[in-house]
């Protein structure tokens, strides 16, 4: 029987009108290799013509929600069942946004968000993202250029990601074209920030529930050893909810 946590990885899904073979899910390989490299068994989640299936987050022990251009309907839909089973989740950058578009989506509609999150449009992103390039603007990016891509990102030192990366300062990787509005978390908010850059970005996000591990990085945690010791916390979580149910 196999005991390492089973961590569903949500990655971007691609479509385009009367092309089949257009039609498809994009894994990236840096984030499986993290999870591996920890101790989990990491499986693609994959949600054909973006519909959203619950039986699939069910085999899972936790989540990591890739980066990626844009957030759909399906993708709110995963988060909603994240909050109410408490799965242990790292999101990264399109993944830190698309909790914040949980957020948004389920205070703006309240009592309706059920209903209205297989209506949620990409252009609804407008009203919790602004656009914000990474720093240098590195499009395309190539590995080598990762120490151009970095700026200083400072961490609250009451926070998740304080207590694991025991800093309160580190130069991370950004590459995005959008950043989530300032103005979005509020007191009203599952999420609170608990790292910014020099500029006020918000950097990283994280679970008001302490007894939910629920982390979200705008920055790339998956593209440098260093991080590592991120994607270990996760697996440790996933084992205990693994162990819980």
């Amino acid at each position: 029987m196999n005991q390492k946590p089973i961590i569903g990885l949500v990655a971007a899904h691609y479509q385009e009108n009367d092309r089949p073979f257009k039609n498809y899910t994009q894994f990236v390989d840096n984030y499986s290799e993290r999870i591996i490299k920890s101790g989990g068994l990491p499986i693609g989640l994959v949600f054909p013509e973006g519909k959203f299936n619950p039986d699939l987050l069910k085999i899972c022990d936790g989540i990591l929600l890739e980066g990626g251009p844009s957030i759909d309907s399906y993708q709110v839909n995963i988060v909603n069942y994240i909050m109410s089973s408490k799965l242990p989740t790292l999101a990264i950058c399109l993944g830190m946004q698309t909790l914040i578009a949980y957020d948004w989506a389920f205070k703006t509609y309240g009592p309706n968000y059920q209903n209205i999150t297989s209506n949620f449009k990409r252009e609804d992103e407008d009203n919790f993202l602004e656009r914000k390039s990474g720093h240098n603007n590195l499009n395309p990016f190539y590995l080598s250029q990762i120490d151009v891509s970095k700026h200083e990102i400072n961490i609250d030192k009451e926070s998740k990601l304080y207590k694991i990366l025991k800093t309160d300062k580190c130069f991370v990787p950004s590459l995005h074209d959008y950043s989530v509005k300032n103005n979005v978390l509020d007191k009203s908010s599952y999420f609170k920030p608990v790292a910014r850059s020099k500029d006020g970005t918000i950097e990283a996000i994280e679970a008001k529930d302490e007894n939910h591990f629920l982390i979200g990085t705008q920055f790339h945690t998956e593209l440098e050893d260093e991080y590592q010791i991120i994607f270990d916390k996760l697996i440790i979580e996933a084992k205990k909810h693994k162990k819980l149910n």
